[in-house]
């Protein structure tokens, strides 16, 4: 993930009536992957939270996601994530996350 690149996140995302794509969900997974395995995270936290992206990224592409359903996995990653300490990557994919988030409608 390219932290000086989050501008290009408000052309890369969509948010689709009836739900969140699917694709844009494994987009965002793909996105922070990279950067997620150098966080200063336990091994246990580092585990659950590349279960939780394994998971959403096994979604099915095409079909829509419920916003009910996204946003508290999204939270979970994002507490996850913070346990890393507040270093410059750790900032940058909250922000990525985060601003995935709002423009999906999840967050104000």
């Amino acid at each position: 993930m390219d932290v000086a690149g989050q501008a290009n996140v408000a052309t890369g995302f969509q948010s689709h009536a009836g739900g969140i794509n699917a694709g844009d969900v494994q987009k965002l997974v793909a996105e922070i992957g990279g950067p997620i395995t150098g966080l200063n995270l336990s091994p246990a936290d580092k585990h659950e939270l590349l279960t939780v992206l394994a998971e959403l990224e096994k979604t099915a592409p095409g079909k829509p996601l419920e916003t009910a359903k996204i946003r508290p996995v999204l939270n979970h990653v994002l507490d996850l994530i913070g346990k890393a300490g507040e270093g410059v990557v750790t900032i940058g994919i909250k922000a990525f996350i985060e601003t995935w988030m709002k423009q999906q409608g999840m967050l104000p």
